[in-house]
């Protein structure tokens, strides 16, 4: 074979091959050499939340090699995975195809803290007040600007008042007293803030009250009885649990909420019940905290024009024996006001309401009408408590007139019907059957509900001063009960004109201070609890957890 011809079969098989490769999709430089596997970026620091994107040239399986807690892929493909950083250190990213794998060192690094201009701090207590021998947290509500540090260490102005733990901010208080708790930056030690307390005395035990309709004398067999009992609920001054229904004989009992969203139990027996089975109880645990006047009370500046009329609507309506609006309670507002310099503030307005209602009222066991003795805590019915002689009567009565003359001046107000808790013994159970008491609050817009209870204050005056107002003494009970109240009570509901839950046959109930019972439709006097029967104890305990 010559060389022409031998180069002619060279060219031909080179055209052969080439002409495969194309028709075979096969890269030449692949027929010969594999590509190599790469990973970019082939590093990377990030900062604590920060991402990357890695991308591979080929198809491969990725994972964190090392570093598991330092990155996570929080997203991938076959070609692609972002990571994220969580904490400082080190980690590996590993993009791995058959036997061949590229390491990609990852390195974080703590994000830059930026040091907070102003702190915000909130509580879990109400009304800067805490329970003497309870606990509450002070924690870091925001920052300025948003993006700042909240790490804070706290500290007690004064420990014999009250201790807090330096990182969580649980503070446990001691004595009674005030005391201020500041929250320095971790940061910049020249950022703080502060939250003032008031440690406050309380009372706690449980509440029950016993329902005993065994009298078939009374109650005879055959017939069906129903019983509403009101109970406590949490609210910023008292904490309520263990709440318990006990009826074992019971056809029907459930825990139910009148129109104010107060709770009831409801208890019933049907006809088929013996007599001797229809008892029950109903109990409860409360802790009350002492109120204490805001320093609101003393500085705001708020009018008439600042009340939201809508949603203070149900504590500025008339009710059926309130006399809201009429012509003789517009009198009796002017003469007040009048006596007061005419006052604008809200709280002008209701500080000359209660100091006349004070100095016209009077805390009394009998009434000079018809009436005679005075039924449980009163009726409240205003124009006749105001028409007597002498007028006044219990607390439902007094701060009845007072809830009058707010509402019908435009200031929100609202009578709290409750019980006091009264007795330390935690051997014995104190009877506080005929201790229930209407306090009254009103509402001072930019602060919320606040107490004033002239009741008490004439109470006390009738009890310990002989009904003289003039003395230093009163005038102690009158700044007293503006603004502040003692532990000693317990709020059960609120209202009046009450329709209960499920629906009582009898009239709308005047308030729903006491238990409620019907016999076959018929009302039982709530006012006669031997008769009725009922009694409710008091046993006191040391479970200060107010809040």
């Amino acid at each position: 074979m010559n060389s022409k011809s031998l180069s002619r079969k060279i060219l031909v098989a080179m055209l052969v091959v080439m002409v495969t490769i194309a028709f075979c999709g096969v890269n030449p430089a692949e027929t010969f050499a594999a590509t190599k596997l790469k990973v970019s970026p082939s590093s990377k620091t990030l900062t604590v939340g920060k991402k990357a994107t890695f991308k591979a040239n080929k198809s491969v399986k990725w994972t964190v090699t090392k570093g598991k807690k330092v990155v996570k892929i929080s997203s991938k493909t076959s070609k692609k995975a972002v990571v994220k950083a969580l904490k400082k250190g080190s980690a590996v990213l590993t993009a791995k195809k058959g036997t061949k794998k590229v390491n990609v060192k990852i390195t974080v690094k703590a994000a830059a803290v930026t040091a907070p201009k102003t702190i915000a701090l909130t509580s879990t207590c109400t009304h800067n007040t805490v329970g003497l021998n309870g606990s509450c947290i002070i924690s870091v509500d925001k920052v300025t600007p948003s993006t700042a540090s909240k790490s804070v260490t706290f500290t007690s102005s004064d420990e014999t008042i009250a201790t807090v733990d330096r990182t969580t901010g649980q503070v446990t208080s001691v004595a009674e007293g005030n005391v201020t708790i500041t929250a320095t930056s971790t940061v910049d030690k020249n950022v703080t803030a502060t939250y003032n307390l008031t440690v406050v005395k309380t009372q706690q035990g449980t509440v029950a009250t016993k329902i005993d309709m065994t009298n078939a004398t009374l109650y005879p067999a055959g017939k069906t009885i129903k019983v509403w009992v009101p109970v406590a609920q949490s609210t910023d001054n008292q904490k309520i649990t263990d709440v318990k229904v006990d009826a074992p004989k019971a056809t029907k009992t459930e825990q139910t909420t009148d129109k104010y969203g107060f709770v009831i139990a409801y208890i019933e027996w049907d006809s088929t019940v013996a007599p001797a089975d229809r008892t029950a109880t109903v109990s409860f645990h409360a802790c009350r905290k002492a109120a204490i006047a805001p320093a609101t009370l003393a500085t705001s500046k708020a009018t008439l024009a600042d009340v939201d009329k809508t949603a203070m609507a149900d504590y500025l309506a008339a009710t059926s024996k309130s006399a809201v609006g009429s012509d003789q309670v517009k009198g009796y507002i002017a003469d007040a006001l009048k006596a007061a310099g005419n006052p604008t503030t809200v709280v002008g307005q209701t500080r000359a309401i209660y100091d006349w209602v004070i100095a016209n009222l009077y805390r009394k066991d009998t009434n000079s009408t018809a009436t005679g003795k005075v039924q449980g805590c009163g009726d409240g019915d205003v124009l006749r408590i105001m028409s007597e002689e002498k007028p006044g009567g219990h607390c439902t009565d007094i701060n009845s007139v007072f809830i009058s003359m707010l509402r019908t001046a435009g200031i929100p107000a609202r009578e709290m019907f409750g019980i006091r808790m009264t007795g330390t013994d935690a051997t014995k159970t104190t009877d506080i059957t005929e201790s229930q008491h209407c306090r009254a609050q009103f509402y001072l817009p930019g602060t919320g509900w606040v107490e004033a209870d002239p009741a008490d204050a004439l109470k006390m005056i009738h009890n310990n001063c002989a009904d003289d107002k003039t003395s230093a003494e009163a005038k102690g009970y009158i700044e007293h009960y503006w603004g502040n109240n003692d532990q000693n009570w317990v709020q059960l509901v609120a209202g009046r004109d009450i329709t209960l839950t499920p629906k009582q046959e009898g009239p709308a109930l005047n308030n729903f201070g006491y238990p409620y019972a019907e016999v076959d439709g018929e009302s039982v006097n709530t006012y006669a609890p031997k008769t009725f029967t009922y009694t409710i104890g008091f046993t006191y305990d040391t479970q200060a957890n107010c809040c």
